[in-house]
């Protein structure tokens, strides 16, 4: 059986329900509408699935368990929170929602892996979970689909992928090792005195003290933390909403990028440390928030070097490509990478005439991704099954 013939088969089907998804697109844990379009497919070929865990999430199987290993293969669902502005003839119908960051795609993908597997289900040597996952922006769904019980039993394998606009459409990239930071979080509320603006020593601006610790807190964390490894960003203020009126409190937000759980800590304490140093000298005060989000996504070295082997014999060499340096976006797939033996590929869906990034309002996909990544982890997936 040909597994081109078998794509060629599902490939205007999956592309028009990627088409369907993007434009009713769902965020984090509100995927109902994707999920039911999902079951459709999976009903239709007779794919048995769990569906409702961790709310919105399905797993769907293929083959036996007791035949030999066990391979997982995962899709997010979510959206962002992002109006469109593409122009596409499929755009986003939900307002300030979109699929702005390709995971339309990765269902799309899933289902014809899906497809492609059920008709090699007598023969295969194991079985093969394929997960749809809620909530990879920001919530984070991974976790809650593990708690519930998704990755039972002995895995194997884990695979995962996602795809860029900023990587020609075909190419592949591979990193052995760390590939994806720890994305963290936090919130800093300044709190002051409010006054009249025309008499700011009966207050305590806590502008003015949120500005001082802007102004130092990276030379402060430098001194601890390397920035070569690390990246930390404020990424916004707000407080106030009067020209002549000094507010009480003020917010400060922002990310810390790492692959090291003690820097993770040590970004922690010193925000703390230094908030506190800033506020005692304008007799203020402060609330941190420090939020320890997902852990960074490490692949495999061992099973990341065997497919990226796998794929320089199936396509041209020249798409297969290494990444030269780890990445500081985040990805939960990492819970999955902590539990077993995992593989996270880059997949490049550069649109010819459309220069954009991932969560941009004009990201466009080109769809001829799939014809890469739905026969190249098929054929994998069922080699691998051999072993």
């Amino acid at each position: 059986m040909c597994i081109s013939k078998l794509y060629e088969e599902i490939k205007e089907e999956i592309i028009s329900i990627r088409r369907r998804i993007h434009s009713r697109p769902e965020t984090a844990f509100m995927e109902f509408e994707t999920a039911d379009t999902i079951c459709q497919f999976l009903d239709k070929y007779k794919i048995r699935y769990k569906s409702h865990i961790a709310k919105t999430g399905i797993c769907a199987y293929i083959g036996d368990e007791s035949k030999g290993k066990t391979v997982v293969f995962r899709a997010d669902m979510d959206a962002l929170e992002i109006e469109e502005k593409t122009g596409l003839e499929y755009s986003s119908e939900i307002k300030g929602v979109m699929h702005a960051c390709g995971h339309d795609i990765h269902i799309a993908n899933a289902l014809g892996i899906c497809y492609v597997l059920k008709n090699f289900e007598e023969s295969l040597q194991g079985c093969v979970k394929v997960i749809f996952q809620p909530a990879e922006e920001g919530a984070g769904g991974a976790l809650p689909m593990i708690e519930e019980g998704v990755l039972e039993n002995s895995v194997d394998l884990c695979l995962g992928m996602h795809v860029s606009p900023s990587y020609e459409t075909g190419t592949l990239y591979f990193k052995e090792g760390a590939l994806m930071a720890s994305p963290d979080d936090f919130t800093i509320e300044f709190i002051g005195k409010g006054a009249h603006g025309a008499e700011p020593e009966k207050g305590i601006n806590p502008i003015t003290v949120a500005c001082d610790f802007i102004c130092g807190v990276h030379g402060e964390l430098s001194k601890k933390i390397s920035f070569e490894e690390n990246v930390f960003t404020v990424c916004s203020i707000n407080g106030g909403i009067s020209n002549n009126v000094i507010p009480d409190r003020v917010n400060v937000s922002g990310t810390f990028r790492s692959f090291s759980q003690n820097d993770r800590k040590l970004c922690e304490k010193t925000l703390n440390e230094y908030a506190q140093s800033v506020c005692a000298s304008y007799d203020a005060g402060y609330k941190l928030t420090y939020n320890y989000m997902f852990p960074p996504l490490i692949n495999n070295p061992e099973e990341c070097k065997k497919l990226k082997t796998f794929a320089t014999s199936r396509i041209e060499s020249s798409r297969v490509k290494e990444l030269e340096k780890p990445l500081m976006t985040g990805e939960d797939f990492a819970y999955f990478a902590q539990k077993y033996p995992s593989v996270f590929v880059w997949a490049g869906c550069k649109k010819e005439g459309f220069d954009c990034s991932l969560h941009s309002s004009n990201f466009v996909a080109d769809e001829n991704v799939l014809d890469t990544v739905v026969k190249l982890f098929s054929e994998y997936i069922i080699e691998y099954l051999k072993i």
